[in-house]
């Protein structure tokens, strides 16, 4: 799937949640404004997901979020890994909206860790050695890597193909090169600042 058309989805799959749609009828118009897209391309979109709005009427909510779900995977919950037990890797545990989008944070591994049984979030806590053994039995393909004070991006990414994973979220201004077979995604949030600090750098301090 495109990337384009997938963000489309989750933007789409958002917006119709927050609405709690599921037994009204939505208009392509009103989504495509809500979700800055137009109205044209949203229909394209439901289009290929093989739903068909009725004419002057629209889309049944619940028809449209059940499509997308099934889609994406939304339905069958997965479960990943943090490496990296600070404050970023247990807000991330914490993170309400995950389960929305089918992920559960299951485990955290760091070396900081010297004993398990303390749960963040429902997610257990364990040192980083254990992870090849957890992320076995708990059947894990997708770890995020957040700052660790004991190992950097390229260890953690390591430890995590070694044991299974398959898609890695890194959290790190690390620049991470995967072996083939394994995607990352680097969530550059400092890039993301610097071009909000771009968009607002003419604009007037409020006084």
């Amino acid at each position: 799937m495109k990337r384009l058309h997938f963000e489309r989805l989750m933007r789409y799959h958002r917006v119709l949640t927050d609405w709690a749609v599921a037994s009204d009828v939505v208009a392509s118009e009103h989504l495509a404004k809500h979700c800055g897209v137009d109205p044209t391309q949203v229909r394209k979109d439901l289009a290929a997901l093989g739903l068909r709005g009725k004419p002057s009427v629209g889309f049944t909510g619940a028809t449209v979020l059940a499509a997308i779900r099934e889609r994406l995977g939304l339905d069958t919950l997965k479960g990943a890994v943090i490496v990296g037990s600070g404050r970023m890797a247990r807000a991330l545990a914490d993170y309400p909206l995950f389960s929305v989008c089918g992920l559960a944070v299951v485990a955290i591994f760091d070396d900081d860790i010297e004993a398990t049984g303390e749960v963040v979030a429902g997610a257990s806590l364990y040192p980083l050695k254990a992870l090849p053994r957890e992320c076995r039995r708990l059947g894990v393909r997708l770890g995020i890597i957040t700052p660790s004070r004991s190992a950097t991006p390229k260890e953690a990414m390591q430890a995590l193909v070694e044991a299974g994973v398959r898609a890695i979220w890194n959290f790190t201004p690390a620049t991470l090169v995967a072996p083939p077979g394994v995607l990352v995604r680097d969530e550059q949030l400092s890039v993301d600042l610097a071009e909000l600090a771009y968009a607002v750098r003419d604009v007037p301090e409020a006084r």
